[in-house]
């Protein structure tokens, strides 16, 4: 039985490789392998363009894009439907969020506050 890890030792990764660039397919891509390999360095998630954020993170982890395809292409629900519902969620999630955050904020006023009585 071979392990999962074997198919990552160096002389492995060198045979599969060479198998995969002479694969016809990969070679007819190749210039489309080399643009998008070129751009991974500098790439980002989806909504994190401008570093992580509490809005992208719902984006990312909510999985209510996916769902909202998912629900298009086996349900058959119509695309303008799905997106509005997949908006509402969002929305929903956007707000619950921001009202974490804002009840975070008061309690850590309430705790500075309270800490910089002490110190009198």
């Amino acid at each position: 039985m071979q392990l999962l890890w074997e198919c990552c030792l160096p002389s492995r990764v060198s045979k599969n490789l060479k198998l995969y660039k002479n694969d016809p397919t990969i070679q007819k891509f190749a210039h489309a392998e080399e643009v998008i390999s070129s751009q991974i360095p500098g790439g980002t998630a989806i909504g994190f363009e401008h570093g992580p954020s509490v809005q992208a993170g719902i984006l990312t982890n909510q999985h209510v894009i996916e769902e909202m395809f998912q629900d298009i292409i086996t349900n058959g629900t119509d695309v303008k439907t799905a997106a509005k519902a997949a908006e509402d969620k969002l929305n929903s999630l956007m707000e619950a969020a921001c009202n974490n955050l804002f009840s975070f904020e008061k309690a850590a006023r309430r705790f500075l506050l309270a800490a910089s009585k002490l110190e009198r």
